[in-house]
């Protein structure tokens, strides 16, 4: 392989420090040109940096300049090393675990979902195993330490809801759905919705219980307005992936065309974002997870006016969803409703869509039905709700083409800019 190929094959994988886009192997690592930079720099002299915290700072592209101490731990835990430079070229077997590494980054990208992708995605699933193996490193040197809950949870925490769970379609996706009883039906929808959440609920007490330092809350509102965009695309793309898997849990998914696949993961998997934006939202302190932490609303300060509206509605919205107070067995089955709907434009087999919905609903009324006996409005309410979900959807769909005219030289991740591209925007019901 020439040293250009090799070169490209590397700075497919991000940075190992920061998540950044890498630009090669420096000092042993494949990091981005900020890290090399800033391991040179602390290696051209005597450093003395001190944690402000609890020497177990979150390194990410955005707070990587907030502690220099945890952020040289952390490339000198990676291995990054002076002497690293004297070895030259890799080796062999070092070029053939980057090549695969790499390949497993191409294909956990989702790079568009056209027909031959998406075959080779739901035969494999996701492959994120060099990240996951890092956690795991990460996992294990966290258990050396004595944890706190004032410190903030790491990415391996973030990412991997229920660390004994591996991210593979369980069996129930193997399954038609006519094989289920609506019993049984609803429980294998839960747990699709429970093996796929970005967040356990474990998890979310414990970013309720952190507090959050005022410097950490200035940086996102010190973002311009371009850098808040690319955060939030950032945060929606994981949320989507997630997504993706759920739906591929979903008895009789899988069974659908790929064509009518695809539409339905194209219209609905931002409102499936929006479900899942309920379950972390605190609506007593209007405070959201975004990446690590419960960050103020008034964090996103950058923000369009006509962007601020839609945001604003987005959140009464989900406060909205949160005063039904469903549980997470209907929450799962109300985001399969509406991710399984026969009415989304561009779809073929519209009986079979409706089919699978019906008996998806069947198991929503049987459980709504143990949960809120005597409340016999409830599905109403949320049928109405679902028709504000669907306007927000295309608003999105309108700001986010507004902001790339604005800025058509930032780029968006290959799966943001496949299911959210201009021509979204035809396949979305014109509301206003």
């Amino acid at each position: 392989m020439s040293r250009y190929m090799r070169r490209a094959q590397i700075e497919v994988i991000p940075c190992k420090v920061c998540g950044d886009k890498s630009s090669g192997v420096h000092y042993g690592v494949i990091t981005c040109e900020g890290c090399k930079g800033f391991f040179r720099r602390s290696q051209s002299g005597p450093v003395n940096y001190q944690c402000p915290r609890n020497k177990n700072c979150v390194i990410d592209r955005v707070n990587r300049n907030r502690c220099q101490y945890c952020r040289l731990q952390r490339c000198m835990a990676l291995g990054m090393s002076r002497d690293a430079v004297k070895f030259g070229r890799m080796s062999k077997k070092q070029r053939e675990k980057v090549e695969d590494e790499a390949n497993m980054v191409k294909a956990s990208r989702l790079n568009g979902l056209n027909q031959a992708q998406f075959t080779t995605y739901q035969t494999n699933g996701y492959n994120f195993q060099p990240q996951q193996q890092q956690q795991q490193q990460q996992q294990i040197q966290q258990q050396q330490q004595p944890q706190q809950e004032s410190q903030f949870l790491t990415e391996s925490q973030l990412y991997s809801p229920n660390s004994s769970i591996q991210p593979v379609p369980h069996p129930v996706s193997l399954l038609r759905a006519v094989e289920f009883n609506p019993i049984n039906l609803g429980k294998a929808i839960t747990e699709a919705h429970l093996r796929t959440c970005l967040y356990s609920n474990e998890q979310i007490e414990i970013f309720k219980r952190q507090i959050l330092p005022q410097e950490q809350v200035e940086i996102y509102k010190n973002l311009t307005h371009r850098q808040l965009w690319v955060e939030i695309a950032d945060k929606i793309t994981l949320a989507v992936q997630q997504i993706i898997e759920f739906a591929k849990m979903i008895p009789g998914f899988m069974e659908l065309s790929q064509d009518d696949q695809i539409m339905l993961l194209k219209a609905g998997s931002f409102e499936l974002a929006l479900m899942q934006l309920c379950r972390v939202f605190d609506a007593e302190s209007n405070r959201v997870i975004f990446g690590n932490m419960f960050l103020p609303l008034e964090a996103f300060a950058t923000l369009t006016d006509e962007e601020f509206h839609l945001m604003s509605a987005i959140f009464d919205f989900v406060k909205n969803i949160q005063r039904l107070n469903i549980t997470e067995s209907e929450m799962a089955m109300l985001s399969a409703l509406i991710l399984i709907s026969s009415d989304r434009p561009g779809v073929k087999e519209v009986g079979e869509i409706q089919q699978l919905h019906d008996r998806i609903l069947t198991a929503l009324k049987l459980e709504m039905g143990i949960n809120h006996a005597g409340d016999e409005h409830i599905l109403k309410r949320f049928v109405e709700q679902a028709g504000i979900l669907r306007s927000l959807s295309a608003r999105h769909i309108r700001v986010l083409n507004a902001f790339k005219e604005e800025a058509p030289e930032i780029e968006f991740p290959a799966l943001h800019k496949e299911l959210f591209s201009i021509e979204t925007e035809t396949i979305l019901p014109n509301l206003h």
